[in-house]
């Protein structure tokens, strides 16, 4: 099967230029660039610590707080101002629920889903998605932070819907318990299994193998480097282009 990009799509970066945007998960950012004051990025799917939840009372006013605390450029909004879980149905039947239990379980996952289903967004977030020039999706990752925000009706029919660039960013590594053996190309097919309407412009993923010491220490903790096997190369994308970045 092949990949159909709107656009041509950059096949292959430096890990270099991943470090400089793996805040989005996924981001959307205004006019301005991305990561200055005049740059709002809009990140979903981050844990906060309970503690601001406790002294405010409120989920937004948390994120806020917490976004204030931190320093961060631009602006944070939750997805969903409900108080949802997300849940995961694997290959085998069972039904994983929990963040944590996601992200440890080790099993193949065959959907996710939030439960309660419906659930509402923020109003900032779609007025920050409408006015958006570019929409990244990912790195982060897959099951716990990526694809939650997207199963919110409104947020994902507002990233469909957008005329913002959108582009997708493969995750460096697979993640232990959650993504073991996934390559770059089944990252994407993945997402695409989840919001099948969702059309990205542009694929950004690496290329570059990471020295030995760092695969050794990777290894150690069960992950392995994605995007160096073959798992994507440019024939299996429509219309994309290699593109080379220098490490900074």
């Amino acid at each position: 099967m092949n990949w159909t990009f709107r656009r041509p799509a950059i096949f292959a970066t430096a890990s270099s230029l991943f470090r400089r945007i793996h805040t989005c998960s996924p981001g959307f950012f205004s006019t301005g660039s991305p990561g200055t004051a005049n740059s709002p990025a809009i990140v979903a799917g981050i844990s906060f610590s309970p503690h601001f939840l406790e002294v405010t009372g409120d989920f937004s006013e948390a994120v806020r707080l917490s976004a204030e605390i931190l320093a961060t450029k631009g602006h944070l909004y939750p997805a969903t101002s409900t108080n949802v879980r997300i849940a995961a149905r694997t290959a085998d039947g069972e039904t994983i629920k929990g963040e944590t239990n996601i992200g440890k379980c080790g099993k193949r996952i065959e959907r996710l889903f939030l439960e309660p289903a419906k659930c509402e967004p923020l109003p900032g977030a779609i007025e920050a998605i409408r006015s958006a020039d570019l929409i990244t999706v990912g790195p982060g990752s897959l099951y716990t932070s990526i694809l939650p925000p997207l199963l919110v009706p409104a947020i994902r029919r507002a990233i469909v819907e957008s005329e913002a660039i959108k582009v997708f960013i493969c995750n460096l590594m697979t993640q232990p318990g959650e993504t073991d053996g996934m390559t770059g190309r089944r990252h994407l097919e993945v997402v695409k299994e989840h919001i099948l309407e969702l059309q990205f412009d542009f694929l950004i993923v690496n290329n570059r193998p990471v020295s030995d010491r760092q695969a050794e220490l990777y290894l150690r903790e069960g992950a392995e480097q994605i995007g160096v096997h073959g798992s994507m190369n440019e024939e299996e994308i429509e219309g994309s282009r290699g593109y080379q970045t220098r490490s900074a």
